[in-house]
């Protein structure tokens, strides 16, 4: 009998000691596995917290370069200030201008910008003339001299009709 009650007081300390193991286990794993969830949370918030940050210097490096783009850019406001920049071209040129039509077209892409085309005609000599259109191709916003003709009006004049188009705000 004496044996008996050892074999199950050794069987009992062996059931507690397995229990208390797999107990030991399933926390110790549990610990693991949420070392390694919050390891991984970490790595993708440290590189999210690097693609920010690289954004952030990106767009800091750039700030220069987009302010100085938009200073080609016209604004509502600034639709008159080309047209007197044409006409000012105009008269340096020493060629005399009529605007006929200022409209905007539409254009797929254009986002917060939208193409605005001044068509005009004028009339000078040739050397005046030819001075005048090459003043018109750097005119000092976003603009085109998307066509030009010119032709004999009398002897020493000539008659020209043009569009320029430039970028503006919406």
């Amino acid at each position: 009998m004496k044996n008996l009650v050892t074999f199950i007081f050794a069987l009992f300390v062996t059931v507690l000691l397995a229990g208390g193991f797999w107990f030991m286990y399933a926390h110790i794993a549990s610990g693991i596995s949420r070392a390694q969830t919050a390891h991984a949370q970490s790595e993708a918030l440290s590189a999210r917290d690097a693609l920010v940050r690289s954004q952030q210097i990106f767009l800091e490096s750039v700030s220069v370069e987009r302010d100085q783009i938009a200073s080609f850019v016209a604004s509502d406001a600034d639709v008159v200030a080309v047209i007197e920049i044409i006409e000012d071209t105009a008269r340096q040129a020493r060629v005399s201008v009529a605007i006929s039509s200022i409209n905007t077209l539409d254009g797929e892409g254009w986002g917060y910008h939208e193409k605005v085309a001044v068509n005009f005609s004028a009339s000078g000599s040739f050397a005046n003339m030819t001075s005048f259109m090459s003043a018109l191709e750097t005119l000092p916003t976003a603009s085109i001299l998307e066509s030009a003709s010119l032709e004999a009006e009398a002897q020493s004049r000539w008659f020209g009709t043009f569009t320029i188009t430039f970028v503006k705000n919406r």
